[in-house]
């Protein structure tokens, strides 16, 4: 819908210029899909491929699930100045 307002809400345009920036909003929207899919298959292949990273990522949900429980207490302080992002 967005795509449709945008093209009929401008200003008097020809049937060829609302046809490109349709065809471009398509292409964009499906290249952007297939780079997704993609990224989505690379990681399954490692995520499957390598008990390892199970062991890694089933770690890092117990630290998650531990500090939400209130068992770890991570204290990160950043300071933005005029230099820049500096630790604390």
């Amino acid at each position: 819908m967005l795509i449709i307002g945008y093209v009929g809400g401008k200003k008097q345009t020809s049937k060829r210029h609302s046809f490109y920036l349709s065809l471009a909003f398509v292409l964009g929207i499906a290249f952007t899909l297939s780079a997704l899919g993609v990224a989505a298959s690379i990681l399954g292949r490692i995520f499957l491929g390598s008990s390892v990273i199970w062991y890694i990522v089933a770690f890092a949900a117990i630290i998650m699930g531990l500090y939400l429980l209130g068992y770890f207490n991570f204290n990160f302080n950043f300071n933005f100045n005029e230099q820049g992002l500096s630790w604390i």
